[in-house]
Formats: structure tokens, sequence, C-alpha cells
């Protein structure tokens, strides 16, 4: 298992944040809460976004969820109920694995939240069908995103986009 360090203590998350992931890492969640105003942050596991209002949101994040969901078309329809759900300028962040067709992804990610929050994550993703490729994704997400900022390291990714047609 190969290992990375991922440093997210100069990331802020402020506003209406919405959480859609598969599984609650925490991390999210610490990113919100060292801001100074109320907290305010929703979680969606799954498929449960039927419940959620339209257009509330600042700010949607995917930490590592793309990697579980194996079809383009039910990613395309995330990041669909991601536009729904996100304010006019409401912004979409990405963690996720470049992991294309026909290869595997074996990690432990100690992702960096402040100098006293560390949390480790073991990623493994060995489903040969599964293109969750940078590419991929980002061709996906630019027919309702425009992307604001790339960056890449060591087969993980980080995408900041805002929601376009406002």
């Amino acid at each position: 298992m190969k290992e990375k360090i991922l440093d997210l203590h100069n990331i802020y998350l402020d506003g209406n944040v919405l959480d859609i992931g598969y599984k609650d890492y925490g991390i999210v969640y610490n990113l919100c809460k060292r801001q100074e105003e109320n907290l305010d942050i929703d979680y969606v596991f799954g498929e449960g976004e039927e419940a959620l209002d339209e257009a509330k949101y600042d700010k949607c994040v995917l930490f590592f969820s793309l990697k579980n969901i194996w079809t383009n078309s039910e990613k395309e329809k995330a990041f669909q109920f991601a536009w729904e759900v996100l304010k006019d300028e409401g912004e979409i962040y990405i963690w996720d694995i470049d992991k294309g067709i026909k290869k595997t992804f074996n990690y432990k990610i100690k992702v960096i939240i402040s100098e006293n929050n560390i949390r480790v994550m073991n990623l493994i993703d060995v489903n040969p069908f599964n293109d969750n490729s940078k590419e991929n994704i980002i061709k996906l997400l630019t027919s309702k995103f425009d992307i604001m900022d790339f960056d890449y390291n060591d087969e993980v990714f980080f995408i900041r986009a805002r929601k376009k047609g406002c």
C-alpha cells in the first residue's frame, strides 16, 4: 500500500455546505467548523438527496465520493444534483483518486486538517471498469461547472468549480 499526505490546513469551507458522500470521514465537518461564523453543514450519503431544497447551498463537497460511483451516467447525476442544490455562483469542491479503466488504486492517505488534527484513510479501488480518471471527471463536470482551480499530485486530484448558467 502506497502512502500519501493530503494537506488541507489552508482549506476553509464557509457558508451553507453540503457534504455529498458515501462515507463520513469527518473531514468536511472539521474543515467547516474552523470558521468563526455559525456552522451550517448538511450531509447526503448514497441515494438520500431527494429531501434537499434547491439552490440552498454555497458549497458542495465530494470528498473521495466519485470513486464509489461506477458509471458515468451516475456521476453526471451527482453533478446535476450538486448544480440543483447550489445557489447561483455556488462552488463544488472535489477531492478524488485518478484511476482509469483497468487500473487499481491502493493508498493510505494522511489528511492534515490542522496541526493537531490528522485523519488516516485507506482508499482501495480494484474495480477494472470504473473510470475515475481526472480527464473523465473534468469532461463530465464541465457541462455544469466552470473549473476555477485544479491540482494533481500522486494519483489524487482536487477540483474547485463554479456553477454555470447563473
